[in-house]
């Protein structure tokens, strides 16, 4: 039996597998949400024990959006789109966690945030690089682990992080708090 599995953005690994070795084929449930868009405004508008976004922001003296790089698969410039009237309402930066990927390129910063988006804020857009981003001592971990963060992500006075949840192959799950360690740490940390 051929089993054909997805591998990056357009290709797949195809691999042959004996009949009597395969146990079998576990594939995800379909889960439908509708209205992509429509669902995302209502949780953002009625989190679970959170304020909205909006209240969130209300307040702030100035905002940091940590995004994905290009590695992730996280639909960045939609979810920012939805989000533009609260992004326009206070002082945003964005900052791309890259840990310690390289850059995007041009082509990338357009899939990461569209094209419209990218022109309009892109004198607010930075990059956090890993290994040159000024970076601050927060401490040391209970491990002996210097934690070295990019200054922009400890000066900021509220941050709004964009990111996918995905399993991942030694950290367990991608998310929230990898936007912090790796992705905007310093290399050394």
């Amino acid at each position: 039996m051929i089993l054909t599995v997805p591998y990056g953005k357009d290709s797949h690994l195809e691999a042959e597998i004996d009949q009597k070795y395969l146990a079998g084929i576990i594939e995800p449930n379909e889960v439908k949400i509708g209205d992509e868009a429509e669902v995302l405004r209502q949780a953002l508008a009625n989190p679970v024990g959170s304020k909205s976004l909006s209240e969130f922001l209300k307040d702030a003296r100035d905002v940091l959006f940590i995004v994905n790089d290009q590695t992730r698969p996280t639909p960045t410039a939609r979810v920012l789109e939805i989000i533009e009237n609260d992004i326009s309402a206070c002082n945003a930066r964005f900052l791309v966690a890259t840990g310690v990927h390289r850059a995007p390129t041009h082509e990338e910063f357009l899939h990461i945030f569209s094209q419209r988006l990218y022109e309009k804020y892109q004198d607010r857009i930075f990059v956090h690089d890993g290994r040159n981003s000024e970076t601050v001592f927060l401490g040391t971990s209970k491990n002996g682990t210097e934690m070295w963060i990019n200054r922009m992500g400890v000066e900021a006075h509220k941050i709004v992080i964009i990111s996918s949840v995905e399993p991942h192959y030694f950290a367990g799950y991608t998310g929230g708090r990898k936007s912090f360690l790796p992705g905007i740490a310093s290399y050394k940390t």
